[in-house]
């Protein structure tokens, strides 16, 4: 029989879905925090997920700074505690994080007053890309583990979004046969299973049944939001705006919002969104493929060309970028370039360039005695 509280079914379902201060005990030298990244990064490529949770990720921390703006009983925040590690035994936050991800890179440590986090990009599964930010704590053991998490696609901390979903759903106090807990708790827990069997059209339906307070909460806005992107254009849209019109001042939603300005032909506005991700993460040479889509939308090929010649000099296994840089070449008259980075492109890839790149829409690069001479060395 389960005897748990709503507020340990709550903690747990959270970091389930989450898959996407208090002071630390100690302070972290920049040392400490460049070699726990480099061990998850390691770890990761390795694929030993449950390791980086199970040895480098502090539940209680993340725990101690969920609830620091509540009052909660002893035994309530052990409850609360014990949630989170039921939810972490049972799905567990990086191997879902594994689950909706291709590629999982460590950038670099990040400085903030004097406090250390380690910065990886992650290439999603659906086709679109992450930024995750884990806070390097020094727990009271003296052990350097994660404390917490910022998501580009959740706009905020992990235990931000968790405590904030308590007090919301928690008004008048925190006992455990609390009304708004439960229907939070039930809510939560629909929205999740809906989400994880494909029926995003029902996350959707859910969403709208919620309270007022609770639709503008973080963590059911982010559930609308990754419903919306499978439901259509418009319902993402819809989701976009309204993600924006609570939380217009996050940092990190210029992420998000590169699609919004996709989706609405702004390029202008996608461009300064990219550039603004970019400065947010301190640089990443990935953005420079959505800076060379983005200058082709803006008929400015000599800038595009540039962004994307300096992604594949990054990424020269990035397939996708390969026929829009041969394109520009060839367009602009660049025939033994683009020639070369055909070559470099089948041996990177393995693809067969002309079963994506069509030369036809280039007659004089078509005609040209670089590209006949590439044609005749492949046969």
């Amino acid at each position: 029989m389960n005897t748990r509280s709503p507020l340990a079914v709550l903690a747990g379902i959270v970091l389930l879905f989450v898959s996407l201060h208090v002071n630390a005990q100690g302070k972290v030298s920049f040392v400490e925090a460049q070699k726990l990244g480099n061990r998850i990064d390691s770890l990761a490529k390795a694929g030993q997920w449950q390791k980086i949770e199970t040895s480098f990720f502090d539940v209680d921390e993340l725990a101690e700074r969920a609830t620091k703006d509540l009052k909660l009983t002893k035994d309530e925040k052990a409850s609360f505690v014990g949630g989170m590690k039921e939810g972490l035994a049972e799905a567990g936050l990086f191997a879902r994080i594994a689950e909706q991800t291709t590629t999982f890179d460590f950038l670099r440590i990040r400085e903030n007053s004097g406090k250390y986090s380690i910065m990886f990009r992650a290439e999603l599964v659906s086709g679109g890309l992450n930024y995750f930010d884990f806070a390097v704590i020094k727990n009271k053991k003296g052990e350097v583990k994660i404390g917490d998490l910022y998501t580009f696609s959740m706009v905020d901390n992990m235990s931000n979004i968790i405590g904030s979903l308590l007090i919301s759903a928690m008004p008048d106090g925190f006992g455990a046969s609390d009304k708004g807990l439960e229907k939070t708790v039930k809510a939560v827990k629909t929205m999740t299973k809906a989400k994880n069997e494909g029926k995003f059209e029902v996350v959707l339906a859910e969403y709208n049944k919620l309270s007022p307070e609770n639709k503008k909460q973080k963590m059911f806005l982010g559930m609308r939001l990754n419903a919306a992107q499978s439901v259509s254009i418009e319902e993402y849209k819809a989701a976009m705006d309204d993600y924006y019109a609570a939380f217009p001042n996050e940092p990190g939603l210029s992420l998000m919002m590169i699609d919004k300005y996709f989706l609405e032909e702004d390029y202008e506005g996608a461009l300064s969104a990219v550039n603004k991700t970019d400065s947010l993460v301190g640089g990443d040479t990935y953005l420079e493929q959505y800076r060379g889509n983005i200058y082709t939308y803006l008929d400015d090929y000599e800038k595009a060309e540039a962004s994307l010649k300096r992604y594949l000099a990054n990424f020269p296994k990035s397939a996708d970028a390969y026929p829009t840089y041969v394109s520009l070449l060839a367009a602009n008259g660049k025939y033994p370039l683009a020639v070369e980075t055909l070559k470099k492109w089948e041996k990177a890839t393995g693809q067969n360039p002309l079963e994506f790149f069509n030369a036809d829409d280039f007659p004089d690069f078509k005609e040209s005695a670089e590209y006949q001479g590439y044609l005749k060395d492949r046969k």
